[in-house]
């Protein structure tokens, strides 16, 4: 099975909002970290005794969820004994056999009290994998035997500290770059590597790493034209502008919200951000057809910044309370964003699947139907474009299909596919792949 990396071109590949074929190449489906994908021969439910299990796989523990490439699903975690390690295993995609194991010593040493490891979903780039231990380890392995082609340890080489609950950002591939979230105060808290050798090719920021994985856009340098809209917005989309458009690199850190040149590293714009705990967690949101950038936070609730690729700047369009993540991941869909709301301060909605208009923040409705009320909880969302079906993997393990709509939400069929979990799941082949903190799950969408 040939990856979507290896089928795409390298430059359009970094921004197709919508990814086609069979795989799941990284965190919230690939490169655009959108949560959208295109699986067109996926029915609208689930087959009535649930999702049929194909095969379970033992695992240490960790929150990183799976990637799906060349026919292997690779995950991480740790694993204790005679030592302490961080692993990266890779298994095949339809039987669950273990292909190869990566390990390297890795004492946790964190706060939060959730030491359990890894946290960052590896990323597949042709036949690379990039993957980010807990502890600030990058490293750069073969996707076919698991051989080493090169490693970084953000703390012995760039004094970083590791973040309260540890690094988590899953490392972004762009063009010949792979960019990561080193955390380092000393002008490295944003760091470039060559995709093939390792080595250095720009650094930026002085800030300490937040936890929300960097996203690359595309913005209309002349927005006051009409033809810098996207050719389609009515829905999810390949978002094809007419006008010339600047990438940015969105890095979200413990203090600011920042715009950066993912060629060189320069700071087009910065935005300041305090957070409770520095917990910039959530992926940032990019609605192309109104230039806006939704970033989402626990306590804070949810602030959309306008971009002018023109003018390099960034401002306020709403900053409100209707809408705020946590550690679950939301969609653009239509003009609407989905996700689960939580907000440590109102404990009482901690755990409402909720839909906010993107342009106005406004928030259309709610539901608990989707995970219980309470502190903490859980879900992560993605988006189905080929058969217009929202997929939900919610903190109890299940898997939820629904359709939403700014008029409400229609649940289409769940089912149970393994443990407690807070890591995203990957929608691949047809299947969806879970992973609970010590077990990972292949199990089938079709009847």
């Amino acid at each position: 099975m040939m990856s979507r990396f290896v089928r795409a071109s390298g430059l359009a590949l970094c921004f197709l909002g919508v990814l086609h074929g069979a795989d799941w190449p990284g965190f919230r489906a690939g490169p655009a970290r959108s949560g959208i994908f295109n699986e067109p021969g996926l029915p609208a439910g689930l087959p009535p005794a649930g999702p049929s299990i194909h095969w379970r796989a033992t695992l240490g523990t960790g929150f990183s969820g799976p990637a799906i490439a060349h026919g292997r699903v690779f995950v991480m975690d740790r694993l204790q004994g005679s030592g302490d390690f961080e692993r990266i295993l890779a298994f095949d995609e339809a039987t669950g056999r273990p292909l190869w194991t990566n390990s390297y010593p890795c004492a946790l040493k964190i706060g939060g009290g959730y030491e359990n490891g890894p946290r960052a979903v590896p990323t597949v780039a042709g036949n690379l994998l990039f993957c980010q231990g807990a502890m600030g380890t990058l490293s750069c392995l073969d996707v076919l035997t698991g051989a080493v082609r090169w490693r970084h340890d953000y703390r012995s080489e760039y004094g970083s500290p590791v973040p309260i609950w540890g690094f988590a950002a899953a490392p972004l591939v762009y063009r010949n770059f792979v960019i990561a979230q080193v955390g380092s105060t000393n002008g490295a808290c944003v760091v470039a590597f060559d995709r093939d050798t390792g080595r250095e090719r720009w650094r930026a920021l002085g800030d300490i790493a937040g936890y929300a994985a960097p996203v690359v856009v595309d913005v209309p340098r002349n927005p006051g034209n009409p033809d810098s809209v996207p050719a389609s917005h009515s829905g999810p989309s390949i978002h094809l502008f007419r006008a010339p458009v600047r990438p940015e690199l969105i890095v979200w850190t413990a203090g600011a919200i920042h715009g950066l040149d993912p060629n060189t590293g320069a700071i087009l714009w910065d935005f300041p951000r305090k957070l409770a705990w520095d917990q910039a967690t959530a992926t940032p949101i990019w609605d192309a057809a109104h230039r806006l950038l939704i970033c989402s936070s626990d306590r804070e609730g949810t602030i959309a910044l306008r971009l002018d690729g023109r003018a390099g700047t960034a401002e306020t369009v709403w900053d409100r309370k209707t809408f705020s993540l946590l550690h679950g991941s939301a969609v653009l869909v239509g003009g609407y964003v989905y996700g689960l709301h939580h907000n440590g301060a109102d404990r009482a909605t901690c755990g409402e699947f909720r839909c906010v208009e993107a342009v106005t923040g406004d928030l259309k409705w709610a539901t608990n139907s989707v995970t219980p009320l309470k502190l903490h909880t859980t879900a992560h969302v993605a988006y189905n474009s080929g058969n217009r079906v929202f997929y939900v993997n919610n903190e109890a393990g299940e898997v939820i299909l629904g359709r939403c709509s700014p008029t409400g939400w229609v649940e289409l069929g769940r089912g149970q596919i393994g443990g407690k979990s807070w890591s995203p799941a990957a929608y691949a082949d047809k299947q969806v792949f879970h992973r609970a903190e010590r077990q990972l799950v292949c199990a089938g969408l079709l009847p």
